[in-house]
């Protein structure tokens, strides 16, 4: 994942990778069609990219607040947490995941906490949160995020096209940030839990 902005190198791994680290170490990418078994880092703003079904074993870090883009391509569990937050935050820039086209739609599954500046659900498939998620959510299509881990939700959540997106709180307590915007509505709000907590300051 070498790359300095103006000249970046893609690297790909076309079968399962084993390695206690990772490391995307400039603004360039790495590919994995297979499975992750290890902690993944960013070093500078790359990439990291699975391209097909695949599981991350492990967690992922950035070396600086903002750095580094996830990008799931097709069913993918991730099992570490992605970024942290508290006093020092250390999110990743952007997780793109829940691609699909309707026909043919894939899950995104995280297991643990996710900070990110930006969750992207890019497709009609969804997006699973077994913990909490920090950042904002943007739907690019009418896809789904599904918050299944009883965490919270902590930032707005925005859709491109009015109608679409489906927030699907199955044990979540509670999310804070604005749901939508005028003239772009989610497609739907579910809520499965009596105790769940909506302290947004708008909802659409």
């Amino acid at each position: 994942g070498e790359g300095d902005g103006e000249t970046n190198y893609t690297t790909t791994f076309d079968s399962d990778v084993f390695a206690q680290n990772l490391t995307v170490t400039g603004q360039g990418g790495v590919v994995l069609k297979g499975n992750f078994t290890g902690n993944a880092v960013f070093a500078d703003d790359g990439t990291l990219t699975f391209d097909g079904n695949g599981t991350l074993n492990g967690a992922v870090t950035a070396n600086e607040d903002g750095q580094g883009t996830l990008t799931f391509l097709g069913n993918s569990e991730i099992t570490g947490q992605v970024g942290t937050s508290g006093e020092i935050s250390q999110s990743v820039k952007a997780v793109y995941g829940g691609a699909g086209d309707g026909e043919t739609s894939y899950t995104t599954m995280f297991d643990a906490d996710v900070c990110a500046q930006t969750v992207y659900v890019t497709g009609r498939g969804t997006v699973q949160m077994g913990g909490n998620l920090t950042g904002e959510v943007v739907f690019q299509d009418d896809g789904t995020l599904a918050m299944n881990g009883g965490g919270s939700l902590t930032g707005a959540v925005t859709t491109d096209q009015d109608g679409q997106g489906t927030l699907d709180f199955i044990n979540a307590s509670s999310i804070s940030g604005d749901i939508g915007s005028s003239g772009l509505s989610l497609g739907g709000l579910k809520t499965w839990n009596e105790e769940f907590t909506v302290s947004a300051q708008n909802v659409y």
